[in-house]
């Protein structure tokens, strides 16, 4: 009699877990995520997200850096380069200091033939004939999208030196110039090249080392050769 009962029991309780048999069959099963967990998962998906496109923007910053630079600095060799093949002063006037009379008739820098001849000059990137780059970019590319030199300008100082580059006080001259030109881009500076120029008239030889390159995003050491003019054999020194 007690083994019975005790199996009634045990029926009507659904397994002595203390819920009736019925009712635990109808008792809907948990699915899906809690609110809270929701909540969870799509402030650790916006956070992944965030740090996506900030590595994202970062990477394309420093591209665009690297774009402006190399620009830059291959702007700044090119004018170097015409610099470096002038005379160290006039044959005729050498002690005089900037372009001679007619000689900013022009067409461009034609005329330009003494390193003093470009202390001050500023303009548009443009080849020594006035031509500007952006003109023959839009010529021999035409439809094709590349980063305009429009928005690039250079600058030009040229004073006497030490040996080290560094400026000598008041009117003093001396037997070295250093030449400097400032490359900016909507009017900001973003790259600088300076080259030490000996005036070595009275020597043989010639001296050539390495230029001295400034820019925004860094450094660079170019490599350059040694001009001479009628007005004088010209040295190219490291700063």
């Amino acid at each position: 009699m007690l083994a019975i009962l005790g199996t009634e029991k045990r029926s009507q309780t659904g397994g002595g877990n203390g819920v009736p048999a019925c009712q635990a069959e109808l008792a809907p099963r948990r699915q899906g995520f809690s609110l809270p967990e929701a909540l969870i998962a799509m402030l650790i998906a916006g956070l992944a997200s965030s740090a996506l496109l900030l590595s994202a923007g970062y990477c394309l910053h420093a591209t665009e850096a690297a774009r402006e630079d190399t620009q830059a600095t291959l702007l700044a060799q090119m004018l170097m380069n015409v610099i470096s093949a002038c005379r160290w002063a006039d044959a005729d006037a050498p002690a005089h200091w900037g372009p001679e009379s007619g000689e900013l008739s022009g067409p461009g820098r034609t005329l330009f033939d003494d390193l003093d001849d470009y202390d001050g000059w500023s303009g548009p990137p443009q080849t020594r004939d006035g031509v500007r780059l952006e003109s023959i970019q839009q010529q021999e590319f035409a439809g094709v999208q590349l980063h305009p030199f429009r928005d690039y300008s250079l600058s030009v100082e040229v004073i006497y030196a030490t040996s080290t580059g560094e400026p000598v006080p008041g009117a003093q001259t001396s037997t070295f110039r250093k030449v400097t030109i400032a490359v900016s881009n909507q009017s900001r500076v973003v790259y600088q090249l300076e080259r030490l120029f000996a005036d070595l008239s009275g020597m043989d030889d010639t001296i050539w080392l390495s230029d001295t390159g400034l820019g925004q995003h860094g450094q660079s050491g170019l490599l350059s050769l040694t001009p001479q003019g009628e007005g004088g054999r010209t040295g190219i020194l490291a700063r």
